[in-house]
């Protein structure tokens, strides 16, 4: 038996739970978090990454696409799915 052990991911998201099959072809303990990456926001809002939420927002909000990146830089990340949305909101109002 491979003593080797892989630390599990301290992720609050990450699933744990023992790989049987995994485990025996390996020759030790493997985790289902092994290799498990945490989803991003954008993935967890129906997107599939930034640059494709901005597109659909500049879309949506019929703004030019580098007018939405532009925004979305000086809101930041923390503001993406707030603070953006409504200056879109108050942009497509003009």
């Amino acid at each position: 038996m491979n003593e080797e052990v892989l630390p599990c991911s301290t992720h609050p998201d990450a699933p744990h739970s023992f790989m049987r099959d995994a485990s025996h072809n390996a020759g030790r303990y493997v985790c289902e978090c092994e290799g498990w990456l945490p989803s991003s926001i954008y993935e967890d809002n129906g997107y599939t990454s930034r640059s494709h939420y901005l597109e659909c927002l500049s879309e949506d909000y019929n703004v030019p696409l580098d007018t939405v990146e532009a925004l979305a830089n000086l809101y930041g990340e923390v503001e993406m799915f707030d603070g953006l949305v409504t200056a879109l909101q108050d942009i497509e109002g003009y």
